[in-house]
């Protein structure tokens, strides 16, 4: 013990070898008595007792890398990039929904100077049967128009 720590007292070499002794389990044992002597225990314990050393006697641990790094990484893009498209088709719906609607013609448009117009000044509203997608038409009709005969 003297040779791995010159600079301690014999008190402190009895007290790391009763430290560091083995205790038997019920604390007293007629063969063993108190417990016996832990050498190796005595020389290398830090303060020469089983309990946690204080929290300067050991250097922090080194970080762990996290095993699931790349996972969440690949977890956050997908999550933005899915937000991403919820939005542009949740804004795309209402437009193509319009758009069908008008048959993709321009919802307004500027009155052109051959339009003709009411007495009153109003312009008339267009027909129902000139839409040549067949909005609003029944099925007679469209045949009609298509074959070209006159109802």
């Amino acid at each position: 013990m003297r040779a791995a720590h010159p600079a301690i007292s014999p008190q402190e070499v009895a007290y790391r070898l009763t430290r560091t002794a083995d205790n038997p389990p019920d604390g007293h044992n007629a063969q063993v008595g108190y417990g016996m002597v832990n050498p190796y225990r005595a020389v290398t314990g830090l303060l020469g007792t089983r309990t946690d050393p204080p929290l300067g006697a050991m250097p922090a641990p080194a970080p762990r890398p996290d095993p699931l790094a790349r996972q969440r990484t690949v977890a956050i893009w997908v999550a933005a990039v899915g937000a991403l498209l919820a939005g542009v088709l949740l804004t795309l719906r209402p437009i193509l929904v319009r758009g069908r609607r008008r048959g993709w013609r321009p919802g307004r448009r500027e009155a052109a100077a051959t339009d003709p117009v009411r007495p009153d000044g109003a312009r008339p509203r267009a027909s129902v049967h000139s839409d040549p997608w067949g909005g609003s038409r029944n099925r007679q009709d469209r045949r009609a128009a298509r074959l070209g005969v006159d109802r």
